[in-house]
């Protein structure tokens, strides 16, 4: 039994990111649907999907929940006040053998990642729209998990 996590940072905003909350430009909703459905290619199907509050972060999962035809769920710890505890605890046991999809930002979802499997696992970050997944075969903590695959828009 594994549980999986895919860690998932936002699509490119519009106007450069500069507002308060922009929303997804319409590049970074192309590059995202692609990414889904590259996500989808490899297998992994979510069980849960949480996003952060903010704007991109919301667009970019309802851009994977329609896809998967799963709904999403608001996770303020994903959002401003990034909270990699309360993360933790939203982790199905490894017993359930399941996948969750956390939509966040940089660079708090790439240091959870490294929190999680490591900290060389992902020593630049994570690039718009790419995804982390990482696997857990025992129990889930920090260090327990093994980076699996990394997919950018620019590498696959």
């Amino acid at each position: 039994m594994v549980t999986t996590l895919v860690a998932i940072r936002h699509g490119k905003a519009a106007n450069g990111g500069y507002s308060e909350d922009p929303p997804l430009s319409e590049e970074g909703r192309t590059v995202q649907k692609w990414m889904a459905k590259q996500l989808k290619a490899h297998g992994w199907e979510p069980a849960q999907i949480f996003s952060s509050p903010l704007r991109r972060a919301r667009q970019t999962a309802q851009i994977i929940a329609d896809l998967f035809d799963i709904p999403f769920e608001i996770e303020p710890a994903l959002g401003d006040a990034f909270d990699p505890e309360t993360l933790l605890h939203l982790m199905p046991p490894v017993e359930e053998d399941a996948t969750i999809f956390l939509v966040g930002h940089a660079p708090s979802l790439g240091n959870f990642v490294n929190q999680l499997a490591g900290n060389d696992a992902l020593p630049t970050g994570m690039a718009k729209s790419s995804a982390a997944v990482v696997s857990f075969s025992e129990h889930i903590a920090f260090g327990k998990g093994r980076l699996i695959h990394y997919l950018a828009p620019d590498k696959d």
